[in-house]
């Protein structure tokens, strides 16, 4: 727009006032060009949790946002802005309030971490969510700012936790704690999860009123159980399991706090129903040693896991059992290792899986792999041989047996010397010393066979994936000379065997044979081997005589050098139809001959009183014998399951006569039961002992028995 001085009045001495304001007015929005209301440009987070926190902010600590405007703003009162936690105990949504920035263009916000409130996919910032609460924000010309903004997502790199201050240890932090988290199994399936505790010193240490709980994305420090008013064994372990160890791979033993501290393994293991851990290796486990603090930062003794982290940080994740190194943190990422298979603290069948690593109830360093380390009753010896490859069909096998109860061996370096007499039924090497050359645990109170070729066997439960055998020809033809697969090893008119462990090779902890087991010398046998086929052509093994039991199931073996140490299967009561090579063999296999033996009844009767329906039965004598469970169904061919909460307690180890009483006081009348005895022995080997039908419905009056003569051995 031009301006003319020709448009103005002529007459220029007096300009009314009036008319020059008029004319101002009509031309201000020509001279002020642009002018607009401040407005959001950006909005951000503008801190991170502190150092050492894996991410996390915690109770106090500030989380800081800001918001920048297009021009310097001024601030009264408190306006503030919405946080959302994807789950917070108090609400999903939080308020950050400005804190400083007045008249500059960035404004800070602060949110101040209170208890309970946890965040595990990081904090978010809510759109158009800023507020003026009573407040104002507003420019120099005093114009109100706009408030629109956009919403900020979901940052990992921003979590919340209200149970990390704990956890802001330095990397070299070593746990004072006398009891600490030590092998986790996080299985595929839920109902086979366990926590084990270890007893770290020298004495007995009470856990009375000490609780395990739980923290994942969905339990907010939840208590798994409440511990008993006992005590953990010096340098001993507690299992925590969700369900008696007999229904799931893990082998039994004493549950905590029974008064049956038994005759054999002295695992103790504590059933916790609620324990249940999540397949993706989320969680937080925390031990306290008082239950009234659940829910905080106080009576802390270990933790396990990392629960706010992804499983690279701590990999507890499910289909493996991981074992601590006990001079880290618990929720340390190096803390923590894969365990491998080893068999112990499992059921005899478990198979050989990571899903069944570590040592469940056992101490870390239970497997030796030197006898000077076991204790001074402990021995692996030489327990049951089978002499002839019966015509060349099947293979010879040597059955070694470990009788201590808490301890196992590997027996990978190991040392087996082999000498023969010359004698037309073997083709190898008169003399020779072989090292075994993989992994191979004897368990306690078990065996493994050492075979001169593979065989089949009838009892996959002693032998499971080929785990408790060791083959001559796959790993030493070459040692002993052999050609075919189907060669003795061993002659059946006089040989010599020695087994040396791998730090002292000349100096063998078990001798057995009629040769003297010298390689200079050709000896004659000093004694005549029992005959190693009967009089139909059957296989017989030769199985070695043990001494008296003790009352915690050792047995010393004898001489095995001498002949009254040694007798025929033919002679022997064997345990159920165990073969590995033919099935009309007679023999042991996996199983020693006196050791772990199946409970052997006398009688088994069923009664009903008015109590309830009363089972009871009479052992004329018990080997290593935990306890008894009695199983029911309704249907003939329905599932037996237990009935009995906890284990009977058996009598360990006896010869005496035993009777026992079990009163089903959950049993309806006018109806049918069928009912099931099973054994347990202290290696976790369960076995059928007896099923009973009643003949009809059974009444008040109505006692039923059954006699030696009746019982049924179940498969």
């Amino acid at each position: 727009m031009r301006i003319s001085l020709s448009n103005f009045p002529t007459r220029t001495t007096h300009i009314p006032l009036l008319w020059l304001l008029t004319l101002a007015l009509a031309f201000l929005p020509c001279l002020i060009v642009g002018a607009a209301a401040p407005t959001v440009t950006g909005i951000r987070f503008s801190n991170s949790p502190p150092d050492g926190q894996h991410n996390f902010y915690t109770v106090d600590d500030e989380i800081e946002v800001e918001v920048t405007f297009s021009e310097a703003v001024t601030v009264s009162g408190k306006p503030r802005l919405t946080l959302i936690f994807d789950d917070a105990s108090i609400s999903d949504e939080v308020y950050a309030t400005y804190d400083d920035g007045s008249g500059t263009s960035t404004l800070t916000f602060t949110y101040e971490v209170a208890e309970g409130e946890r965040d595990h996919d990081g904090v978010a910032i809510k759109a158009n969510s800023l507020k003026l609460n009573s407040g104002r924000i507003r420019n120099a010309a005093d114009e109100e700012a706009n408030l629109a903004h956009n919403s900020v997502s979901e940052d990992s790199s921003r979590k919340v936790d209200t149970l990390v201050t704990y956890l802001a240890l330095g990397e070299e932090h070593v746990p004072a704690s006398p009891i600490l988290f030590n092998e986790i199994g996080n299985a595929a399936r839920t109902a086979h999860d366990w926590i084990e505790l270890r007893n770290t010193t020298n004495k007995a240490r009470s856990v009375d009123d000490w609780e395990l709980s739980i923290i994942t994305k969905d339990k907010d420090d939840e208590s798994i159980v409440k511990l008993p008013d006992e005590e953990i064994p010096a340098n001993s372990t507690l299992l925590i399991v969700n369900r008696d160890p007999g229904s799931t791979p893990l082998a039994a033993g004493i549950e905590f706090g029974s008064t049956d501290k038994g005759y054999g393994a002295k695992h103790l293991y504590l059933v916790a129903e609620e324990l249940e851990l999540p397949n993706d290796g989320r969680f937080m486990l925390i031990l306290r040693d008082d239950d009234r603090d659940t829910g905080t930062l106080r009576a802390l003794v270990d933790i396990a896991g990392n629960h706010f982290a992804d499983t690279s940080s701590v990999p507890l994740d499910a289909g493996n059992v991981w074992v601590r190194d006990e001079r880290r943190d618990g929720h340390e990422k190096n803390a923590w290792e894969e365990a491998e298979y080893t068999g112990l603290g499992y059921d005899r069948g478990a198979e050989d899986s990571l899903s069944n690593g570590g040592t469940p109830g056992y101490d870390n360093e239970a497997i030796k792999d030197r006898i000077s380390e076991f204790d001074s009753e402990a021995q692996i010896t030489i327990s049951e041989i089978m002499l002839t490859t019966g015509r060349g069909r099947v293979p010879q096998w040597i059955e070694l047996y470990n009788n201590s109860l808490t301890d196992a061996v590997n027996l990978n370096g190991w040392h087996l010397e082999i000498e023969n007499y010359t004698s037309e039924d073997v083709l190898v090497s008169r003399y020779a010393k072989i090292t075994f050359q993989k992994d191979l645990y004897v368990l306690p109170n078990q065996t493994v066979l050492i075979v001169s070729n593979a065989a089949r066997t009838a009892e996959k439960y002693a032998f499971p994936s080929g785990t408790r055998v060791y083959n001559l020809y796959d790993r030493h033809r070459d040692d002993l000379d052999i050609e075919s697969r189907w060669d003795a090893v061993l002659s059946q008119e006089g040989f010599y065997l020695a087994l040396a462990d791998r730090r002292s090779p000349n100096k063998p902890i078990d001798e057995v044979g009629n040769l003297d087991g010298k390689r200079q010398t050709r000896d004659e046998p000093t004694w005549e081997l029992p005959p190693v086929l009967t009089e139909d052509g059957a296989r017989v093994s030769l199985i070695r005589r043990y001494g008296d039991a003790k009352n915690d199931g050792q047995a010393a073996a004898r001489d095995g050098k001498k002949r009254n140490a040694w007798i025929s299967a033919a002679n022997v009561k064997l345990v159920g139809d165990t073969y590995y090579g033919d099935t009309t063999d007679l023999g042991n296999p996996g199983f020693r001959a006196g050791g772990p033996l199946p409970v052997q009844l006398s009688s088994f009767q069923v009664e009903h009183t008015e109590a309830g329906i009363v089972i009871k039965w009479a052992t004329e004598s018990e080997l290593n014998n935990a306890g008894f469970n009695i199983l029911r169904r309704e249907a003939k061919e329905g599932e037996f399951k237990p009935i009995n909460a906890t284990l009977i307690a058996g009598a360990g180890t006896t010869g005496e006569r035993n009777t026992y009483q079990f009163v089903d006081t959950t049993a309806k009348t006018g109806i049918v039961y069928y009912y099931q005895l099973e054994d347990v022995s202290f290696a976790g080997e369960r076995q059928t002992l007896a099923t009973h039908r009643p003949r009809g419905q059974l009444s008040a009056a109505g006692k039923l028995t059954t006699t030696w003569g009746d019982l049924k051995r179940q498969d």
